[in-house]
């Protein structure tokens, strides 16, 4: 009979078990078994984030600027490294720093034999304080002041001439002048009424001949008993001539030959008589460009 208490007890044990199991599965109920400790099963779902540091490497391709220095030769066509000047402003006696020809002739002279005094810083051509018929002439910078192979420089004097007695008075900047007195020269001519700019050139002695490579200027006519400055920069086989008559350089002249090549540089005078007076100063050349 005890026995058969047992199994009952059992088997309804049993069948509660089975009913339990079907309302429930094992995954979400609790399960109790008298005087059995109850285990509870949790589902724990853990997200775990994990950082990761990935290193990338990036080229970038930098342009730099590379500065190459190129030297370049440049043919310059020069007479010397450095510039071959002159100046005089006759504030002392410098008259033997320059050789003279006579008019007409061009054959060799002295400073007297031409009229040429110094006198209040002036290189002056006066007659009536050296009586002479040559009345004036070349004088040219001696060739170890200012070589006569030189060939491309500018050269400037002032000038003043009082009066045209005679009807005659010439001044100017004589320049590639040679030995046997030959040159060039730009200048004021009122000889004869003439009232012109003209660059002259004249052969020298022994046989003297001359020409005008341009035409005669009428036009800026100087002034008689006026200072002004004339100016001429010679460059090969070109020639430009200018005067400043107190509003700045007007340019007279700007001609080509090739007579002469390369000489001396000074003033010229001509028909200078007695009464009248020429007067040069501020004299002054250079190789500069």
């Amino acid at each position: 009979m005890k026995r058969f208490f047992i199994l009952g007890s059992l088997f309804s044990l049993f069948l509660s078990f089975l009913a339990f199991s079907t309302a429930c599965n094992l995954k979400n109920c609790v399960v109790s078994i008298p005087g059995t400790p109850t285990a509870t099963v949790t589902n724990t779902v853990t997200h775990i984030l994990t950082n990761t540091a990935t290193t990338t490497s990036t080229c970038t391709p930098t342009n730099t600027a590379t500065v190459t220095a190129t030297n370049t030769a440049t043919a310059t066509a020069t007479n010397t490294s450095t510039c071959v000047t002159y100046n005089d402003n006759y504030s002392t006696n410098t008259l033997g720093n320059y050789d003279y020809f006579l008019n007409s002739s061009q054959t060799a002279s002295t400073a007297a034999g031409c009229d040429y005094t110094i006198a209040s810083s002036l290189l002056t051509v006066d007659p009536t304080s050296s009586p002479s018929t040559n009345n004036g002439g070349l004088a040219v910078v001696d060739s170890s002041l200012f070589s006569y192979s030189l060939t491309h420089y500018t050269i400037s004097a002032t000038f003043e001439m009082d009066n045209t007695t005679d009807s005659e008075g010439l001044f100017g900047i004589a320049f590639r002048t040679g030995s046997n007195g030959s040159f060039y020269c730009f200048q004021w001519n009122a000889n004869a009424g003439t009232d012109a700019w003209q660059i002259e050139s004249n052969t020298g002695s022994p046989s003297v001949s001359f020409s005008y490579p341009g035409p005669s200027v009428f036009t800026n006519p100087y002034v008689l008993g006026t200072t002004i400055t004339m100016q001429v920069v010679a460059t090969g086989t070109n020639f430009i001539c200018s005067v400043n008559q107190g509003s700045g350089f007007v340019q007279i002249f700007n001609v080509n030959d090739s007579a002469y090549t390369s000489g001396g540089v000074g003033v010229r005078t001509y028909g200078v008589h007695e009464g009248n007076k020429i007067q040069i100063g501020n004299f002054s050349v250079d190789t500069c460009p």
